[in-house]
């Protein structure tokens, strides 16, 4: 017979397992975001380069990292 409130308790087993992984990888993307968000608009005057956009996220989240958290 299913037992709806023993299927519950072990979802959230399951979810609280795993919240320390989710906030790990939660904080390793907010770093290469912080670093996205923080390079200067582009203009006429100043292109934006994706890869030095890239080398300055890998000095704080290498990339290999980053896809994993994803």
């Amino acid at each position: 017979m299913f037992e709806p409130a023993r299927a519950g308790r072990a979802g959230k087993a399951e979810q609280l397992r795993t919240f320390p992984k989710l906030c790990k990888a939660a904080r390793t993307r907010a770093s290469a975001m912080e670093v996205l968000m923080a390079v200067p608009e582009a203009t006429e005057e100043r292109l934006v380069s994706l890869v030095e956009v890239w080398k300055a996220i890998e000095e704080v989240v290498p990339r290999e990292r980053l896809a994993v958290s994803i």
